[in-house]
């Protein structure tokens, strides 16, 4: 039988996410930015080390595990906790002083990724109705649809203000491919979600053939593994001690840098709503890239579950191969084919039951 916990919603909105009091709450029983920061970093010292996923990118763990966080934060409504005196970014307002503390804040998500596209944008804060005390929206550069200099409103929209001010707009180069199968070095610049996953698409460091490739279920899932395993390593899923242990040593280095230290652990039941909520999360924002992959995300979660797995892949990734056969350069199909008969019966039973948009579906 299941273990009882608190579910958080997943609210959706036509197809566009929306952040909720729930989730906030829930953000803030994980330990808020800070433990999504720590999990992000783990995340991408293992995607760094994956040679599949790492052709991906371009750019530098920090950059990309504080953004990630920061995204995932805002996704969930922002932190929030008690105030604190001060002023200016990362002060927090008095709840019952602050004018922005009643901004609804809707985040649209992009109906589909295409090759530079509109990312997600913040609908209301300055439209209609809106109360003449909630400040100007300003534009510094015009990466966003504006921010507000109010601490609180900082706090709840750290993506968003990242972009706005402080985001490095160097033009990087990207490989665009010609007909004769050369390529040619372009200048791109990075500023979303939408052009890093097209800057990512053309990395110089991808293969001329596969060059400008949209992502597939292969990297969908390896993407989903490895983040899901980052979670149990961070205590916000439930695991073994030989699970959450297992090629520790990023968390570590993490927790032992200046101004850190091993977060106090979760309740089980904080760990368990989380898990279904965040795989829940994950799932509807990876149909966005690759619409085969939601049904499956329960195996992917299930994938970290054995040590001796774990152990098999850091010792092929220290190889430099991607250590995942099973779905490396695989179809849907031959995933299907290669699942155990349990495996399948899970990917079935999680693909009828509307799962994870239906709240009454099994919570893994």
């Amino acid at each position: 039988m299941p273990e009882q916990f608190q579910r958080c919603p997943l609210r959706i909105s036509g197809r566009a996410y929306i952040a909720s009091g729930e989730t906030r709450a829930l953000l803030d029983k994980i330990g808020g930015t800070a433990a999504l920061q720590r999990l992000t970093t783990v995340f991408y010292h293992r995607v760094f080390r994956n040679p599949h996923l790492a052709q991906f990118f371009t750019s530098s763990i920090e950059q990309d595990a504080m953004r990630l966080a920061f995204w995932i934060a805002e996704k969930m409504g922002g932190d929030h906790g008690p105030p604190v005196e001060g002023k200016g970014v990362g002060a927090r307002c008095a709840p019952e002083q602050c004018a922005n503390n009643d901004l609804k804040t809707r985040l649209q998500d992009d109906a589909q990724v295409r090759e530079v596209g509109a990312e997600d944008l913040m609908m209301g804060v300055n439209g209609a109705g809106a109360k003449a005390s909630l400040g100007k929206v300003v534009q510094y550069r015009g990466t966003t649809h504006g921010v507000k200099e109010c601490p609180e409103w900082v706090r709840r929209h750290p993506w968003t203000y990242e972009r706005e001010k402080h985001r490095d707009l160097t033009p990087r180069d990207i490989a665009v491919p010609r007909r004769d199968g050369s390529i040619r070095l372009q200048k791109f610049t990075v500023h979303d979600r939408s052009t890093a996953h097209f800057a990512a698409w053309h990395s110089k460091n991808r293969s001329v053939e596969n060059l400008g490739q949209h992502f597939q279920l292969d990297d969908a899932l390896a993407w989903l593994r490895l983040q899901f395993w980052a979670c149990k390593t961070c205590g916000l899923f439930p695991a073994d001690a030989a699970v959450a242990d297992a090629d520790a040593e990023a968390r570590d280095a993490y927790d032992r840098a200046p101004g850190r230290s091993s977060p106090p652990p979760l309740d089980r039941e904080t760990q368990l709503a989380f898990r279904d909520w965040f795989t829940r999360f994950l799932a509807h924002f990876i149909r966005v890239y690759e619409q085969e992959a939601p049904p499956f995300a329960a195996w992917a979660l299930a994938w970290s579950d054995e040590p001796a797995r774990l152990h098999a892949y850091t010792r092929a990734v220290a190889a430099r191969q991607h250590g995942m056969a099973d779905v490396i350069g695989k179809s849907v199909s031959d995933v299907r084919r290669a699942m155990s008969p349990q495996d399948a019966a899970l990917y079935t039973q999680v693909k009828a039951t509307g799962w994870p948009y239906n709240t009454n579906a099994q919570a893994f």
